[in-house]
């Protein structure tokens, strides 16, 4: 998938920078790294790695730290395809994931960095039922994750909504597993191979390719990005 160059990682090397769109892909992120320090721990591992993650829907908006210090660094900004962003008046869905995609060309060129894209068209739902079965069926809309989520997790939410909140959707991260995380990788790369193979249409904007049917996503590619890193470092986790 076609994004911007990769830059050398900052200073402090272990530390990986995320801008998100919510809190539920923020508390994601947070257990990932618990997920991941434990198994580097277990290791022996001499290093942990580090997250900074910003909530913010406009990446401009982001005081990074790194900038007063000029450096050159990558951050992901993770979103959906169907954003909770409210729609701007006359702005279809491809439109508006346009919009978030000129603020991360905007953010970057304006604060010297390198924005990667981490995004689940339609939604953050997608990635986190992956983590437990295949997820390859088109949605109209997030709302028809639901069935998905319940199955996948033995659970009851009555809608999307409800496992957003804080309790029920950290319920929901301690059941994943480093295992299920990989397991979402595989079955992402999958739906992302289906795309590729059915020469389904990619569209191109900034510098930045994305898929508007759905299932699709490229928040896998970033995770991977982590497990890649601690593997260069001789740990594989």
């Amino acid at each position: 998938m076609a994004q911007k160059k990769k830059t050398k990682r900052p200073a402090n090397e272990n530390t990986f920078y995320f801008s998100v769109e919510g809190e539920t892909e923020q508390w994601y992120l947070e257990h990932l790294r618990t997920l991941v320090n434990d198994e580097l721990k277990r290791q022996g591992a001499g290093f942990r790695i580090g997250m900074s993650i910003q909530v913010q829907k406009d990446p401009r908006q982001i005081p990074w730290p790194f900038i007063t210090r000029g450096e050159h660094v990558n951050v992901v900004h993770v979103c959906d395809y169907e954003s909770p962003v409210p729609q701007q008046a006359g702005m279809n869905r491809l439109e508006q994931f346009k919009a978030i995609l000129d603020n991360l060309s905007a953010a970057a060129e304006d604060k010297n960095l390198t924005y990667l894209l981490g995004y689940s068209n339609l939604s953050f739902e997608l990635w986190m039922i992956l983590h437990k079965q295949p997820c390859n069926g088109g949605k109209i809309n997030c709302k028809q994750y639901v069935t998905d989520l319940n199955t996948a997790y033995a659970s009851s939410f009555p809608s999307a909504k409800a496992c957003k909140k804080e309790d029920a959707f950290k319920d929901l991260l301690r059941g994943i597993t480093l295992s299920d995380v990989h397991d979402a990788i595989t079955r992402a790369t999958a739906i992302q191979a289906v795309n590729t193979n059915q020469k389904a249409q990619a569209q191109r904007h900034r510098d930045y390719e994305f898929y508007t049917n759905n299932p699709a996503l490229s928040i896998h590619e970033r995770v991977q990005d982590i497990f890649t890193f601690c593997a260069s470092r001789g740990f594989s986790v």
